[in-house]
């Protein structure tokens, strides 16, 4: 579903691979770049600026299927509306992993393929 994202708007949507191998896991990023690639003109002032990031994940019980189809619905309609996106991704970049346990998405389970549950895995530190 997300790459037809990637199909449709190749100006605004990007992909990028994770992992390798037979789970590969993608993030998808929304952003509009420095530039309009129709019209040239600058969208940012200063390109040194950086703009925040949001993330936005799902998926990561796998058998929540309907946490990675809601997520991309959203998406959908974003880029479905260019003034919504676009008045959006003016200000930020959006990052977005849909399927944030592969494995536990292809065996329908919370498991990944070393049998952690990884939405209780969550590195920490203390300083």
């Amino acid at each position: 579903m997300y790459d037809g994202l990637v199909s449709a708007r190749p100006d605004y949507v990007t992909k990028n691979a994770l992992t390798s191998g037979d789970l590969t896991n993608y993030e998808y990023i929304f952003s509009t770049g420095n530039y309009n690639k129709y019209t040239g003109a600058k969208r940012d002032p200063d390109p040194a600026i950086v703009k925040p990031t949001i993330l936005l994940t799902s998926g990561v019980h796998g058998y929540e299927r309907s946490a990675v189809v809601s997520l991309y619905l959203l998406m959908r309609d974003l880029c479905s509306n260019n003034y919504a996106l676009t008045d959006l991704i003016n200000y930020v970049n959006i990052r977005v992993i849909p399927v944030g346990c592969p494995c536990g998405y292809t065996n329908n389970s919370r498991l990944n393929a070393n049998g952690v549950n990884i939405n209780r895995n969550f590195a920490t530190s203390r300083s």
